[in-house]
C-alpha cells in the first residue's frame, strides 16, 4: 500500500513540476531573470543571456513531460495513460497530463491505494 502512495506522490510531483515549467515558459520569465544574469555573468554575451533561460525551461518541460508520459501504473507497470501511443489523437494526447480516470492497461483507478480494492485515495494537490 505504501508503495502505491509513493508512486502516486511521484506522479503528483512530476505533474506539478511540468505545470511550473509550462507557466514559466508562457510567462515573461526571461525578462525577470536577464537583469540578474547580466550582473552575475557580465562577460557572457547578450544573445546567450536572452535565450538561455527560455531554453533551459523548454528543456525542463520536455524532460519532465517525457517522464510524465511514461509514468508507470503501480499495478501493471505499463504506462498509465498508454505512453507514446496515445499521442495519436487530441483527446488521448491531453490525457497524459492529468491522466485518465483509470489505467488503460489494467483498469486501476487513479489514486488507488490497494491493488485489489477499487477504493480511491483523496486527490490532494
Amino acid at each position: 500500500m505504501t508503495d502505491y502512495l509513493e508512486q502516486w506522490a511521484r506522479f503528483k510531483r512530476l505533474r506539478n513540476a511540468w505545470l511550473v515549467f509550462l507557466v514559466l515558459e508562457m510567462s515573461p520569465f526571461d525578462r525577470w531573470v536577464q537583469p540578474l544574469l547580466h550582473r552575475l555573468l557580465p562577460s557572457v554575451s547578450e544573445a546567450v543571456i536572452g535565450i538561455g533561460p527560455q531554453f533551459l525551461v523548454l528543456v525542463g518541460l520536455a524532460f519532465v513531460g517525457r517522464d510524465l508520459i511514461q509514468w508507470k501504473c503501480p499495478r501493471c507497470v505499463k504506462p498509465f495513460a498508454g505512453g507514446r501511443k496515445t499521442m495519436d489523437s487530441v483527446k488521448t494526447c491531453l490525457d497524459w497530463l492529468l491522466l485518465p480516470k483509470k489505467c488503460i492497461s489494467c483498469g486501476l483507478p487513479k489514486y488507488a491505494t490497494d491493488p485489489s480494492s477499487e477504493a480511491v485515495a483523496p486527490s490532494s494537490l
